[in-house]
């Protein structure tokens, strides 16, 4: 019977020792549990600090846990050293040997383990092959572009046959429409090999383009784990809809609560948006909209939607869309992406407007 998770952590932390000039124990990942599906492409999002490296260093073997579990596989691994798990890693920095051609960096491991050389050539031009680089077998590291570097790492890592691969932010090195190619030829290349990919990132773009699912991690912990739609849309808390993506924050009063819809008082004005528990009227709340779900109409067009009214305080022309920010008649700010096509026309700065949206694009956060 095939293990049900790829790779499970079980109230896993780390603790590091005190610093001299700090004087305090550094709690890096606190009693953190994940279960990681096989063949799953899972990222480790969050900022500096947020402890997804370490954690990514935990799996590898690099740093043992000061308490908790890790399985690989159904396999208790946390006291197994890094050379001996089923394991590859591909760090920031490719750290390919630029003395070896690009071959013999991708046999290094099969040289290790002693394979025969037919087997070792075999491999080494499937793993080109994989990464669609077939003709720079004879190449230096410091002849290929920093994406040609990039995918020299993967295949190096891939001829191993590895049960699960591990990437430490493995395109941050990389410019913008590099970086942008590459999501998509990564994704599609861990389809294919059907490995388990577990992937440190900051950026939440990557994270939302690339992944089955995402942990969001903050001080060590994981605040939460669900699928890219599910983390942009339905965000579990204020730190999640704040750190995915640009979101407004409205602070309300629950005035009515309805088959999983409450209706906010926010100002002097109410609007309606989707709450999973019900709520007590009174009940002090922050409402939570992502700007692209914003609409603003002038007065005369509401046709007499349940809205907030406010004044354009700001124009930003973006190309594609035009974000706005409008001053509520109590003083918040409040953003609004407009997708740019033929219709009413822009508005202006000082016009009035009524801003609405669909009970379901708007949520109710309890904290």
């Amino acid at each position: 019977m095939a293990p049900e998770y790829a790779v499970e952590l079980r109230s896993v932390s780390k603790v590091f020792p005190a610093r001299r000039q700090k004087g305090r124990e550094t709690t890096a990942v606190n009693a953190i549990s994940l279960q990681i599906a096989p063949g799953e492409f899972f990222t480790l999002l969050g900022a500096s600090g947020c402890g997804k490296t370490t954690t990514l260093r935990l799996i590898a073997g690099f740093e043992h846990p000061s308490s908790g579990e890790i399985l690989l596989q159904g396999m208790p691994i946390t006291n197994m050293p890094p050379h001996k798990r089923p394991v590859n890693t591909v760090f920031q920095n490719y750290a390919l040997f630029p003395h070896m051609s690009v071959a013999q960096n991708i046999a290094f491991g099969l040289t290790v383990q002693r394979l025969p050389k037919a087997e070792r050539d075999k491999r080494v031009h499937e793993a080109l092959e994989l990464v669609r680089l077939p003709d720079i077998a004879n190449a230096r590291p410091s002849e290929l572009s920093g994406g040609m570097q990039q995918r020299v790492a993967l295949a190096r890592a891939l001829v191993n046959r590895p049960k699960l691969m591990l990437l430490d932010e493995p395109l941050s090195a990389l410019d913008l429409k590099l970086r942008q190619a590459m999501r998509l030829e990564l994704k599609n290349l861990q389809a294919q090999v059907g490995i388990t990919f577990i992937y440190v990132t900051h950026d939440q773009e990557e994270a939302l383009a690339m992944s089955d699912r995402i942990a969001v991690m903050n001080g060590g912990r994981v605040e939460q784990v669900a699928d890219p739609a599910s983390i942009y849309n339905r965000p579990a808390n204020r730190f999640v809809a704040d750190f995915i993506g640009e979101t407004n924050f409205l602070p309300g009063k629950v005035a009515a609560w309805e088959n999983h819809r409450a209706r906010l008082a926010v100002g002097r004005q109410t609007v309606w948006a989707t709450a999973d528990e019900p709520l007590p009227v009174g009940r002090a709340v922050t409402l939570v909209v992502r700007p692209e779900k914003v609409f603003l109409t002038r007065p005369e067009k509401s046709n007499g939607r349940l809205h907030l009214q406010g004044t354009v305080n700001q124009v930003v022309y973006l190309g594609t869309d035009t974000r706005y920010t409008v001053r509520l008649e109590d003083g918040v700010a409040l953003v609004a992406l407009a997708r740019n096509l033929n219709g009413d026309g822009p508005l202006y700065p000082g016009e009035t407007v009524h801003v609405h949206w669909h009970d379901y694009d708007a949520r109710v956060l309890q904290e």
